[in-house]
Parts: C-alpha cells; sequence; structure tokens
C-alpha cells in the first residue's frame, strides 16, 4: 500500500527531527564529562550535528536540536529558562548558516567553489559560534554576583564549537560526494579541494596550538595562584591557632592577662576576616565549616577566655587546617584532570587534522592515478580502433573532466574525420570504376567511327573499279566518321576541362529553337534509321541568356539520348516551357 503524499513528507520530516535528536542528544551528554569550566565544555561535537543537520533539513532539525538539548540538561541546577536559551542557542548554531545559504542562491553547499567555502569558514564556524559562546555566556553560564561575562569561559566555549564546526561539519559538507560515491555529484576542481584541505589543516593545528597554549597556561596560572593563596592562608591560620593557643594558657593571676586577652580576641578577629574569602572559597566544605568554627573562637575569647570549651576550639581550628590541606589535595586532583581533559581534546584535535590529511593524501592519489590510468587505457583503445566509453573514465575533478571531454570530442572528431576518408575512398573507388567504364565505353565510340574510317579508307585503296558514285559515298562515309570521330574527342576534351575546372563559359542572347534544329539535323540519321518520329515545340522567338556553344552541346545530348532509348517505331518530342525559375527544355 503506497501512502500518500502528504504522509510521507510527513514521516519523512518525523524521521529528521527524531534523528538529529538522537544524535545531538548523545554528543551533548558525552561533552558533560569535559566540562572544565562553570557549565563550559571543551568538546562539544553536537555543535557540528547541529550545523550540519540543518544545513541539510532546515528548520526541522534545528527542532530535534531545541527539543534534545531541553532533554538532556547538563545539571540539576539549570532552570527552564536557560534550559530554554540553550536549546536556541544549539539550535541557532546551524541554522545561521542555513539562512545565509538559503538567502544565497549562488552559495554551493556542497563547498565546490571558494565563495561558498569562506562563506561557510565564515558563518558556518566563525560567527554562529562566537553569537553562541558570548550570549550562552551572558545568559546561561552561572557566574559570581557582580560578575556579567567571563571571557576564559567565552572561549572555551567558542574553541569547542568552532573546532567540532570546522573538522566535522566542514569534511562533510565537503567531500561527502565522494565518501558516498554519489554518481550526480557534480565534478570539482583540484584546486578547491586542496584549498579546503590546505585551510582545515592550518586552522586545525591553529585550534589545537590555541587550546594547548592558552588554557593550559591559564590553568597552571590558576593553579599557581591558588597554591598561593592555601599558603599565605595556611601560614594565617597557624597564627591564628598560636594566638589562640597562647591565649588559652595565659595565666589568670597574671596582671597583665586582661590586655593579653583582649590583644589576642582582636587579633582572632583580625585572622577570621582575612581568613573568610580564602578559605570559603577553597572547598565546599570550608565554605560550609568555617562560620561555625570563627563563631567558636569568637564565642570563647568573648567569655573571658579560661579552659572552658578551649580544647573543642583548638579541635575546631585543626579541624580547619586539615580541611585546608584536603582543600589543596583536591584542588590538585582537579587540576590534573582538568589537564588531562585539555590535553586529550588537543590530541584529538591533532589526531582529526592527521587523519583529514591522510585522507586527503590518499584520496588524491587514488582519485588522481586511477583516472590517468584509465585514461591511458582509453587512449590505447583509440588507438585499437575500439569504441571509447568515457563513462567508465572515474573523473571526479574539473580538471580531469575536461581532459576526458576534450579526449571524447577528439574521439569523435577522429571517427568523423575517418567516416569522412571512408566516404571519400568510395567514391574514389566509384569515380575510378565510372572512370574505367567510360574509358571503356569510349574505347567503343572511338573505335566505331575509326573502323568505319580505315574500312571504307581500305576499300577505295585497293578497290580501282569503283564507280565514281560508290566513291562518293565512301568517301562521305569517311567523312561523316571523322566528324564524329572529331566531335567524341571535343567531348573528351571539354569534360577533361570541366574537371580540372578550365572550363570557360561566355553567356549570351540566343535561340533555343536554333539550338533544337541542329541537334534534330545532327541526330536525324539516328531517328531514321530506328523509324522514329521527332517533333519540336519550341517558340521561334524563345530566347534564353546561356553560352552558345554549350547550349547546342546540352540539347544534342538531351535529343540523342532520347533517340537511343526509344524503342523502335516510337515518337521524341522536343518542348520548351517558361517559368518562374527560368527556361525548362522538355524531352518526352
Amino acid at each position: 500500500m503506497r501512502l500518500p503524499p502528504k504522509v510521507r513528507h510527513a514521516l519523512r520530516r518525523a524521521a529528521q527531527i527524531a534523528l538529529t535528536f538522537i544524535v545531538f542528544a548523545f554528543f551533548n551528554r558525552l561533552s558533560v564529562y569535559f566540562e572544565i569550566e562553570n557549565g563550559v565544555s571543551i568538546l562539544f561535537p553536537a555543535a557540528a550535528i547541529s550545523i550540519l543537520a540543518c544545513m541539510f533539513w532546515g528548520v526541522w532539525a534545528a527542532l530535534g536540536v531545541f527539543l534534545a538539548t531541553i532533554a538532556t540538561p547538563w545539571n540539576a541546577q539549570i532552570d527552564v529558562r536557560q534550559l530554554v536559551l540553550s536549546g536556541v542557542l544549539a539550535a541557532a548554531e546551524g541554522l545561521i548558516p542555513y539562512a545565509v545559504f538559503r538567502a544565497r542562491r549562488e552559495l554551493s553547499r556542497d563547498l565546490r567553489d571558494m565563495r561558498s567555502f569562506v562563506a561557510f569558514l565564515l558563518f558556518g564556524t566563525i560567527v554562529n559560534t562566537g553569537v553562541s559562546a558570548i550570549v550562552g555566556n551572558l545568559t546561561v553560564v552561572l557566574h559570581a554576583p557582580g560578575t556579567l561575562l567571563v571571557w576564559r569561559q567565552v572561549f572555551v566555549w567558542w574553541i569547542a564549537d568552532f573546532v567540532a564546526a570546522l573538522l566535522i561539519a566542514t569534511p562533510v559538507l565537503a567531500f561527502r560526494g565522494a565518501l558516498l560515491r554519489r554518481r550526480d555529484d557534480r565534478p570539482r576542481t583540484i584546486a578547491n579541494a586542496l584549498q579546503i584541505v590546505t585551510v582545515l589543516i592550518l586552522l586545525g593545528f591553529a585550534s589545537s596550538f590555541a587550546i594547548r597554549t592558552y588554557l593550559l597556561n591559564r590553568l597552571e596560572e590558576d593553579r599557581l595562584e591558588q597554591q598561593q593563596s592555601w599558603l599565605a592562608a595556611q601560614e594565617k591560620l597557624n597564627r591564628m591557632h598560636s594566638n589562640f593557643l597562647r591565649a588559652a594558657f595565659l595565666d589568670a593571676h597574671d596582671p597583665a592577662a586582661r590586655s593579653k586577652l583582649d590583644a589576642a580576641r582582636r587579633m582572632n578577629d583580625e585572622y577570621i576576616r582575612e581568613l573568610g574569602p580564602a578559605i570559603i572559597d577553597a572547598s565546599p566544605e570550608l565554605a560550609r565549616e568555617f562560620p561555625a568554627i570563627a563563631n567558636a573562637t569568637r564565642q570563647w575569647f568573648g567569655g573571658d577566655g579560661g579552659s572552658a570549651h578551649a580544647a573543642d576550639t583548638g579541635r575546631y581550628i585543626l579541624a580547619l587546617r586539615g580541611m585546608l590541606d584536603r582543600a589543596n589535595a583536591q584542588g590538585w586532583v582537579d587540576f590534573t584532570a582538568t589537564r588531562r581533559k585539555i590535553m586529550l581534546v588537543c590530541a584529538l584535535v591533532d589526531g582529526m587534522v592527521f587523519l583529514i590529511l591522510v585522507v586527503a593524501s590518499v584520496t588524491l592519489l587514488y582519485t588522481m592515478s586511477r583516472p590517468f590510468a584509465q585514461l591511458r587505457g582509453a587512449i590505447r583503445a583509440m588507438r585499437d580502433d575500439a569504441p571509447l566509453d568515457v563513462s567508465r573514465i572515474d573523473a571526479r575533478y574539473l580538471e580531469l573532466q575536461s581532459i576526458v571531454d576534450a579526449l571524447e570530442a577528439t574521439s569523435l572528431a577522429l571517427r568523423k574525420r575517418e567516416d569522412e576518408l571512408r566516404l571519400q575512398t568510395e567514391k574514389a573507388i566509384k569515380a575510378s570504376q565510372h572512370k574505367s567504364d567510360f574509358l571503356a565505353k569510349m574505347s567503343h565510340e572511338l573505335r566505331t567511327p575509326l573502323n568505319a574510317i580505315i574500312g571504307f579508307s581500305e576499300i577505295i585503296h585497293t578497290t580501282p573499279e569503283l564507280s565514281e558514285a560508290e566513291r562518293g559515298e565512301f568517301a562521305e562515309t569517311i567523312h561523316n566518321s571523322g566528324k564524329r570521330l572529331l566531335k567524341l574527342i571535343n567531348d573528351i576534351l571539354e569534360l577533361t576541362h570541366i574537371q580540372a575546372g578550365r572550363l570557360e563559359l561566355h553567356p549570351s542572347p540566343c535561340s533555343l529553337a536554333e539550338a533544337v534544329d541542329a541537334a534534330l539535323s545532327e541526330n536525324a540519321a539516328a531517328a531514321t534509321q530506328k523509324e522514329l518520329t521527332v517533333s519540336s515545340r519550341v517558340d521561334r522567338e524563345l530566347e534564353v541568356v546561356f553560352d552558345p556553344r554549350s547550349l547546342r552541346h546540352v540539347v544534342h545530348n538531351l535529343v540523342n539520348n532520347a533517340i537511343k532509348f526509344t524503342p523502335h517505331h516510337g515518337s521524341v518530342l522536343i518542348g520548351a516551357v517558361e517559368t518562374e525559375q527560368g527556361t525548362v527544355v522538355e524531352v518526352r
């Protein structure tokens, strides 16, 4: 059962949304494990999925990206507003290049020209990811009070999306035809392919260098600052502990005990005020426990000292020092994990760039060597007079396609020339045959009057008893045969002149009736011999512009042929009709 077109269209759109949803959700969830900043991941291949899906399927893929972002939140603290904004930003990364390529119809989505490639490089890998990084850091990422934008987090967000778009989306768009072996893929130029590969490799290595240099340097600088802050806090905590111990062991009978206790209390308040920010930022555990410990020391000093609760307060201070040590150890663990993530991403980027380089090199070697081998085979086939099948030549690049087209045009031209030579050869053979037939007939035509001349001249020479009447009759026959022989020779000479292109015509007004009368007179003997009735219906006043000699010759040949091929006791009629094109001579 064949579904209606609207149903098939709806199912196709639903499949596009579902496929985009599944793939984007998977990579979005994968990116959580590479979070190195506050809600920002250093590895985000989902950006490439958004770009590719929107470039292929448009707004329907954007809907799948939006739903997948909402369905896979990074943490439980994110609210509905942030989820919606995250989905909009993720969809916008793919919709921006889609809108640009849809608005500019001259751009090719398979990036086969430099204008299309630069447009995608700008709006598909730089602008869209940059807008997403800045707006996302402003609206989605949580910051400390008073902080609007953190440029390091913007850089991490942007470089992760940019690398994914550059090393995943760009090669797939540019070379999907070659990867899928699509027969309808139009050939691209070798220069275009080399430009794309070169830019991918250069920008890929530049991105890896930027990640490795900037992020690792900032990570080490932050860790150094944390270590210095920890040492300073530890020193202040040691002083706070020493100050407490001196106050706890004051001699109650000492007249200056009260003043010493007041001085110790003031120093304790100063230590708490200095330690507060550093300790609270060190770890969540210290942020929770430090206020209680600070209050405990203040209460102890506020109770005029003494041994009451001194042991508990001392343990609180020592516990704070232990928590500070654990926070420092955890800082090193976080530093190592973050550094490992950055190095892993750098290794992945280097690996992707190296893979692109290897695949591009192997592909170019294969796609260049294979068609050249096929071209050599095609040339050998042409040399052996075999048919040329250009569809068997893998010319996926325009430069090779131009060679194939030139080869095909050359093959067609050679075959046409061969056909022309064959026709000319056949014509030459036929002409030679006609010439042979002509010579055979001419030899017969020439032999007839010659035989008559020779025969009657021998009779006259060898027979003296001939009467004068017989001699006159034989002499007239010799004379007529000589005239006939001269006419045949003149015809042959005229034919030679025609073939050599040296026949000269001198058109002038001449009477057609006179030419017909001359032809009838010249062929009268042949007509009488076959007992033919020959008549003429040509107006005596009809004149034509023609070469007189050629006109007499043409009319003579027409009449002669008519008499020759008319049966005995038949009739021959010669007439002339004037038309718009000229005068038509008819022989029946």
